[in-house]
């Protein structure tokens, strides 16, 4: 189901499971963890434009890391490890706590599918 090798390309896929459908037109961003950063500059983000089916095929290290989309100005997200990204899975997506009293309870509207493309034949 995942990305089995250390890097290597994968299928991420994101669901809006407030309107039902797959999540088109965004962009999904991945930020590798920098643990020695200001000292060593951190990686790029991995972007890549989600298709009509909410699908893109990305290059993903199997590292530690913080997933994304943004929905109208809005960030949902979820921190990543190597296993994760290597097993493959769903993870959800959590937006800013809407609660001021709380920062506890965060909202997901998200669902992101990371998953090995489909043989060729």
């Amino acid at each position: 189901m995942g990305c089995k090798t250390s890097d290597t390309d994968c299928i991420v896929s994101i669901f809006d499971t407030k309107q039902n459908q797959p999540a088109t037109n965004k962009t999904f961003l991945f930020f590798q963890d920098a643990p020695f950063a200001p000292l060593i500059k951190a990686p790029a983000a991995i972007e890549a434009h989600l298709d009509k089916n909410g699908e893109a095929r990305v290059h993903l290290p199997a590292v530690s890391g913080w997933a994304r989309i943004d929905d109208n100005g809005v960030s949902y997200g979820t921190s990543l490890k190597p296993a994760d990204i290597s097993n493959g899975g769903r993870f959800q997506l959590y937006g800013p706590s809407s609660n001021l009293q709380s920062t506890n309870l965060f909202p997901s509207k998200f669902v992101l599918e990371i998953r090995k493309p489909a043989l060729m034949k």
